[in-house]
């Protein structure tokens, strides 16, 4: 359309119109006054540097809307220009100037690219800055025709940039430089700009408003960066001016949002779009900052380049909303945090970043130290575990000295309150945390907020420093509701004592927890040194419950002559403390003793039920490792010895050699130093005990124990001969029982090394060897048995009248039984070729069994099994190897008699 009016001329023009006459009279007679178009903060900006009165209050002609009043004060804002000093109820608004406000309004620029410059002298990046804001100020030079919309992209990634749309400025203008400088000819400086689809008008203005706002920057001396600015200086001067225009990716929606949908939320709750003409698309990342919001079918961000949200922090601190949420306590800070969380315009910039607390709130941050650092004892971190104390004591003592004594000295106290708590089992001899803390209020000052400030003020007077200390230290009585009586050591005792080595106890009431009950804490060295009959019977002060339950599982007919329960429970346990017989024997079968005795009824063991009791009435048994650290827990004693049985034997082991070690140089030592004047006759103080390879009695006599000490702990082993086949050895064992049989074994070899030439004559001369040998052929291999036959002679013979422990003993039964020793053998070889033949008769008859009757054959086939195997002779005491003929000639018998009634069988 071409204006009418004067335009120049001297008369009236002709206008000719695209449009209908209809259309044109429908339409207002004149547009709308550009102040009601366009963002008013240049125009706000202005009258508050030239003190004119409100915008609100001003006599426009077209007085503008508040909505767009707002707007403009909104960026003013934004930008840090204002500062709303009052606001009056008749909406009234008086504004003040900042320092960048002034500067700004001394630009005659739009504010937002006046604030960019303003930053981008602070920032060093004043060349780049000035390039990129002329551009933001003209329309864009590149050109995208829709029928060459591909050929203009392509061309355009001449001056693309993968991070940032605002550098493709910069390498568009560095471009066009180039070709100025080079340029033969203006139509070849069109030609080529329009080759590479680029406007050659919009580029001449982008030029022309560069070179005045180069003027107008020198004329105020600002300087242009000799050195090229980075990416973050130049982007974090952008986002001073664009703050507003930043957004951030939705990870939340990004995953069920379809592509059509926007995935970015932009400040003040908006959503955007990226522009579809965008040179970096989706790898714009998941923060970016848009030159310009344009709104048509949808809301796009054009002009994109990639930030990091600490920039937006660090140029919009004036503009952060900050929240605080879950204060705690900080050990490695020693004062209270919580976790912050900033947000810009609705868009969170960080959030779970650790603050101090006290700035904020220091009447809840006081309140907080309290609880948690000193009622709830974390001053120095958790110190709830005595391993854990101890390493935190010292390290707070070497560098606190005896500042925080009273701390130390109220954990002692609270700690032996709640060890009477769980050895008791009753939870109400602490005082509460409520009455703790009000202590603690009472005495400190209420700016104490941190492990710093209460530091300081215990130091403020050092002649008062002492004297606060004792105010702060809890006496027994402030913490016991009342007295624990009954909680003694004798009832509750510290340690027990197992097989003469005391293990320490440990007492935990937590119903449900592993750790609940009292717990025996047994090295791995002791564990088959503990007496499980012992351990049944707990402490005389969880006796008493354990017992009554054990009553209570009685049936009702039985149960009611013991009522009340607690009564008599607490009677026994009683008794058996006073007869000094706690923890002798089996348990249950020291209350049916007792109750016989004390009512003279039969009651019998199947008539309590023990597996009804809580897990708290078992013992519980905490195995540590040689460095002192948990192995296992468990209450089943027989499960821990029989996963950990050998290793144990192997740790004992290796202690007792150790300690023979020592003892062996001792004993020299002591030799060494005797003197001379020894009797006659008398012997040589014989060593503890010596280990090696033997097949003579060429050790020292046997201890019945061997004395081991571990940590100031005395343990007690067993030593044994241990049988090695071609030789002996000595070992030493933690059970006397196992050491016994083992010790018995051992000897035999021993006396058959010595013997050898007679047990080598013996397997040819042995009655009936070959015999033997033909029917042992199905069972296993004669050899072996002929070895057995040997080893049972050598028992009877030699052994008969106890086990040797010395030379002397072991010699002299050598000497007695020599003479013995091959009638026995032979009387033993007769047995056994008895025993197998009849084996074998009752072999020949045992299918005919089958076929009279399948119950029948296979009791006898098990009868058979159990009493002639392949080592039935070991299996098999003397005293009943003689009446096994006898038995399997009764199984021929009974074959016999079911052939002529098998219902009687």
């Amino acid at each position: 359309m071409q204006v009418a009016g004067r335009c120049g001329r001297v008369s009236d023009g002709i206008c000719i119109r695209l449009y209908s006459e209809e259309d044109y009279k429908a339409r207002p007679a004149y547009t709308d006054p550009e102040i009601l178009r366009s963002s008013l903060a240049a125009v706000i900006l202005r009258m508050a540097s030239l003190h004119l009165p409100p915008v609100n209050q001003f006599p426009f002609i077209d007085k503008p809307l508040g909505r767009a009043i707002a707007d403009g004060m909104q960026l003013l804002e934004e930008l840090g220009a204002i500062e709303i000093q009052e606001e009056s109820n008749q909406g009234s608004v008086a504004l003040q100037l900042t320092g960048i406000g002034k500067e700004l309004a001394d630009l005659p620029l739009d504010p937002r690219i006046a604030r960019i410059l303003l930053a981008a002298k602070d920032q060093h990046a004043l060349k780049e800055l000035t390039i990129i804001a002329s551009a933001m100020a003209c329309q864009d030079p590149r050109e995208r025709p829709m029928e060459m919309a591909s050929a203009a992209d392509q061309a355009h990634q001449l001056f693309a940039d993968e991070r940032s749309e605002f550098l493709g400025f910069m390498k568009l203008w560095n471009w066009y430089q180039d070709a100025l400088t080079h340029k033969q000819s203006n139509r070849q400086l069109e030609n080529l700009c329009r080759s590479k689809f680029l406007s050659p008008r919009r580029l001449r203005e982008w030029r022309d408003v560069h070179g005045q706002l180069h003027v107008l920057l020198a004329e105020k001396a600002w300087k242009d960066n000799q050195t090229p600015a980075t990416y973050e200086q130049v982007h974090t001067a952008l986002l001073t001016g664009l703050l507003g225009h930043i957004a951030k990716r939705d990870e939340e929606d990004s995953t069920s949002r379809s592509q059509k949908t926007a995935n970015y939320m932009g400040a003040r709750g908006i959503r955007l779009h990226l522009w579809p003409g965008s040179s970096l698309g989706k790898k714009v990342g998941a923060w970016f900052v848009a030159g310009e919001i344009q709104e048509t079918s949808r809301l796009y961000a054009r002009t994109l380049a990639k930030i990091e949200p600490q920039w937006v922090e660090k140029v919009a601190k004036h503009r952060l909303i900050k929240t605080l949420s879950d204060p705690f306590w900080d050990k490695q800070s020693g004062e209270v945090m919580a976790y912050e969380r900033a947000t810009l315009y609705g868009l969170p910039i960080y959030h779970g970043r650790r603050v101090a607390y006290a700035p904020y709130d220091p009447h809840e941050a006081h309140q907080l130290f309290i609880q948690k650092a000193l009622v709830e004892g974390e001053l120095f971190g958790k110190v709830d575990t005595p391993a854990l104390e101890k390493e935190t004591q010292p390290e707070a003592k070497k560098r606190y000295g005896k500042l925080f004594a009273f701390f130390w000295h109220n954990r002692q106290l609270i700690r032996e309150i709640e060890a009477l708590e769980h050895r008791s089992r009753r939870l109400d001899v602490l005082v509460d945390d409520e009455l703790l803390f009000a202590f603690y209020a009472q005495q400190l000052d209420k700016g104490v907020y941190s492990r710093s400030t209460l530091q300081a003020w215990l130091e403020r007077d050092r002649a008062q420093t002492e004297q606060k200390d004792l105010a702060l230290r809890l006496q027994k009585n402030d913490l016991m509701r009342h007295e624990a009586a009954g909680i003694t050591a004798d009832r509750y005792p510290k340690a027990i004592k197992m097989n003469g080595i005391e293990l320490k106890t440990a007492y935990h009431f937590e119903p449900g927890s592993p750790k609940d009950g009292v717990t025996l804490i047994v090295p791995l060295s002791i564990l088959n040194q503990v007496d499980p009959l012992k351990a049944e019977w707990l402490v005389p002060g969880l006796c008493d419950e354990k017992v009554q339950l054990l009553l209570k599982s009685l049936p009702q007919k039985l149960r009611r002559h013991y009522i009340p329960l607690a009564e008599h429970a607490k009677q026994f346990v009683q008794h058996a403390v006073d007869q000094e017989q706690f923890g002798q024997g089996d348990l249950i079968d020291s209350l049916i003793r007792y109750l016989r005795e004390s009512k003279a009824i039969d009651i019998k063991r199947a008539d309590f039920r023990p597996e009804t009791l809580p897990v708290h009435c078992l013992m519980n048994f905490r195995l540590l490792d040689e460095h002192g650290r948990q192995m296992e827990l468990e209450r089943n004693l027989a499960t821990l010895r029989t996963e950990y049985g050998l290793i144990a034997r192997e740790v004992f082991q290796s202690l007792a050699q150790k300690s023979m070690s020592t003892s062996d140089e001792r004993s020299d030592l002591e030799n060494q130093g005797q003197t001379k004047q020894s009797e006659a006759g008398k012997e040589r103080p014989s060593r503890a005990i010596e280990t090696g390879s033997y097949q003579h009695w060429e050790f020292g006599n046997l201890p019945e124990t061997l004395e081991i000490t571990k940590s100031g702990q005395t343990l007690f082993g067993y030593p044994a001969i241990v049988d090695c086949k071609t030789a002996v050895d000595l070992e030493v064992f933690d059970d006397p029982q196992e050491a016994k049989q083992i010790h018995r074994l051992g000897l035999k070899r021993l006396y058959a090394l010595i013997l050898r030439e007679n047990v080598k004559a013996l397997h040819k001369q042995l009655p009936g060897a070959r015999d033997v040998g033909l029917l042992f052929m199905q069972l296993g291999s004669a050899e072996v048995l002929l070895e057995e036959i040997v080893m049972m002679a050598i028992e009877r013979a030699f052994m008969q009248e106890g086990l040797a422990s010395t030379k002397v003993e072991f010699e002299e039964s050598l000497q007695k039984g020599k003479p013995r020793f091959v009638l026995i053998a032979g009387e033993i070889a007769k047995h056994v070729l008895l025993t197998l033949q009849e084996h074998a008769e009752v072999s020949k008859k045992i299918a005919t069994a089958k076929a009279l009757s399948s119950s029948a054959f296979e009791d006898i086939r098990q009868q058979l099994q159990g009493l002639v195997h392949a080592q039935f002779l070991g299996q098999t005491p003397y005293e009943q190897l003689v009446h096994l003929p006898r038995y399997l000639k009764a199984i021929s018998l009974r074959i016999e008699k079911l052939r002529s009634n098998s219902a009687r069988d």
